[in-house]
């Protein structure tokens, strides 16, 4: 039987080891930027598949309120915002399906929405990354 913790999973900006995750379904999101294949229809109705080559994504990473990594991000993005020097990579890496998204070049495009309220909130860091490659482990 296949199984699924998120305690097997990682996720590295530069050499930062981010901590203290929300809960929910949706710790981690990658999305693509543009999707990678498009139909194209002629005028009449000869179609033709169109490869793009934008490997670009955003990456959300949520963290609680009181995670100490919020702290260390925002002296990263204020560093970046100041002299460029933010763009670090990044790394998700789940054990349990052996796979690695591995982004050589990425940013924080802005501060996080701030929520306050009765109890700790999410905080939603998010990084654009110029090209995300999934490697996994043992694959042919």
């Amino acid at each position: 039987m296949e199984k699924f913790s998120f305690k097997n999973c990682s996720v590295t900006f530069g050499g930062l080891i981010l901590t203290g995750f929300a809960d929910g379904d949706n710790v981690v999101e990658i999305v693509p930027n543009q999707e990678m294949f498009a139909l194209m229809v002629g005028a009449k109705g000869d179609t033709t598949r169109t490869q793009t080559s934008d490997e670009s994504a955003r990456v959300t990473v949520n963290l609680l309120q009181t995670s100490p990594s919020n702290k260390d991000l925002e002296a990263i993005h204020l560093a970046d915002k100041e002299t460029g020097a933010g763009i670090l990579p990044l790394q998700i890496v789940n054990l349990d399906d052996d796979a690695t998204y591995f982004a050589p070049i990425a940013w924080i495009i802005a501060p996080p929405t701030i929520t306050l309220g009765q109890n700790p909130n999410a905080v939603a860091w998010v990084f654009e990354c110029e090209k995300v490659e999934r490697v996994i482990s043992g694959a042919i």
